[in-house]
């Protein structure tokens, strides 16, 4: 009986052992390919349908040490062989920008640069915005129609029920590029993640035109100028969007 009880363990170790070899194997080798594709996809249109058809693999999920948003972030960096990791469709990131912005419900809020008040809202929203290297047309509209419908006034019945266009209210959008700042290492931030201002400002001005072309009235920050921004927070509400949808 000891005997055959022994045999059974060691086959059942040895087949489980082969499993996670050739699960290991496969991940390996479709981070390698995927990389390479990435690569490719930079200097080849060619390359769209294949990393498409990647990207919407459904994939093994594996058990996670760690959260699904930090697994969701390395696959965003790329890095798709960490020691445990998240594999699904959903993760994977179509080319493109990754448009950041904190939005708060206020009942005021007002931008002075140098003693002088350049910008001021009543009731409405005061939005950071952080603009990514990559982000175009697309995270340009996600954005704005987001900003624009996201529904966080209260009704009659105090539920947040409302939108933006359904109260008519105001927005004050500040460009802020200190939403990427990367604080995982180290005591000082790193922004390299951020777009550069020759970038950033063209797109930041495109989302304000974006928003103003639906009626929405916009008040603005001057891009690149040490502001104080002053806000009175009502609830407090406070959201987070992201255009790669990571929050």
């Amino acid at each position: 009986m000891w005997c055959d009880g022994k045999v059974y363990l060691i086959g059942w170790a040895r087949r489980w052992c082969c499993t996670l070899f050739f699960v290991q194997s496969f991940r390996l080798k479709l981070g390698y390919l995927m990389r390479c594709c990435n690569v490719f996809s930079r200097y080849f249109d060619a390359a769209g349908p294949v990393m498409k058809c990647l990207r919407h693999m459904v994939l093994i999920v594996f058990p996670l040490n760690m959260s699904e948003f930090r697994c969701r972030e390395r696959l965003q960096r790329g890095s798709i062989y960490s020691k445990h990791f998240f594999i699904h469709a959903k993760c994977f990131r179509e080319r493109g920008g990754n448009m950041r912005a904190v939005v708060q419900r206020v009942s005021r809020g007002s931008v002075t640069i140098e003693g002088e008040r350049t910008a001021e809202i009543g009731k409405g929203l005061v939005v950071l915005v952080g603009i990514h290297p990559e982000d175009g047309a697309a995270e340009i509209r996600w954005m704005a129609d987001k900003l624009m419908h996201l529904r966080i006034f209260e009704d009659d019945q105090g539920r947040m029920n409302l939108s933006a266009v359904d109260v008519a209210a105001a927005m004050l959008v500040v460009s802020q590029f200190t939403l990427y700042g990367d604080c995982r290492k180290g005591r000082r931030p790193g922004f390299s993640a951020a777009a550069p201002p020759e970038i950033a400002e063209p797109v930041y001005q495109q989302l304000v035109a974006e928003l103003q072309s639906h009626g929405v009235p916009v008040q603005t920050g001057t891009f690149q100028a040490m502001m104080d921004v002053e806000l009175v927070n009502d609830g407090p509400v406070t959201m987070l969007l992201d255009s790669a949808k990571l929050f």
